[in-house]
């Protein structure tokens, strides 16, 4: 696959500004990724969370695992929130692994939520688990790099590039009544 690249500078906007006049520190402040990979690391499952942060408190780390609907599983832990994790969160399934990386971008309160294949390596449980916590989200604009058909029914816009170019762009049921690019696509089941 060839990457694609933009010329983000100029089509890409954040509340009318364009994001090369936005200091890059609020940009890190403000937006929070979650990769199709969860990168955790060999410490507690608090710091995990709270990774990257200069101050934080329990509580807060826990009204975002409540959010990232991981809570209960760590309470159920012998050490909770202490509990040792190995590298890339050896010890944890998938599933679980992604729902504490969604709970460290919580603890961040994003304006900007990007979630990279974030359901790609789940079985189907866990990746409708991670659906439904998706659903709930609000405030945040939640921006879905995906394949899944599922995870494009949740978005209110999609946006279809073909050489870093957008060919097509309306919510899921726009897209299938064009029957156009994206419709061949589904059709085709190179979506999955």
């Amino acid at each position: 696959m060839k990457p694609v690249y933009l010329d983000l500078e100029s089509i890409i906007t954040i509340n009318g500004y364009n994001i090369s006049s936005i200091e890059t520190k609020w940009l890190r402040n403000h937006i929070a990724v979650v990769r199709q990979t969860p990168m955790l690391f060999n410490m507690t499952i608090e710091q995990n969370i709270a990774y990257g942060l200069d101050s934080f408190n329990r509580s807060h780390v826990q009204k975002a695992a409540q959010k990232a609907n991981i809570h209960d599983f760590i309470m159920k832990l012998t050490d909770g929130y202490d509990t040792m994790l190995g590298d890339y969160g050896k010890g944890l399934s998938t599933g679980q692994a992604q729902r504490i990386s969604l709970a460290r971008a919580f603890i961040r309160n994003p304006k900007i939520l990007i979630l990279d294949e974030c359901t790609s390596a789940l079985d189907p449980l866990c990746a409708l688990s991670i659906q439904e916590i998706i659903k709930n989200i609000t405030n945040i604009t939640v921006i879905i790099i995906t394949h899944s058909k599922e995870m494009m029914k949740l978005a209110d816009r999609i946006i279809l590039l073909k050489n870093g170019q957008i060919i097509e762009t309306g919510t899921y049921d726009e897209l299938i009544d064009l029957k156009k690019n994206f419709w061949t696509l589904i059709q085709k089941g190179e979506w999955t």
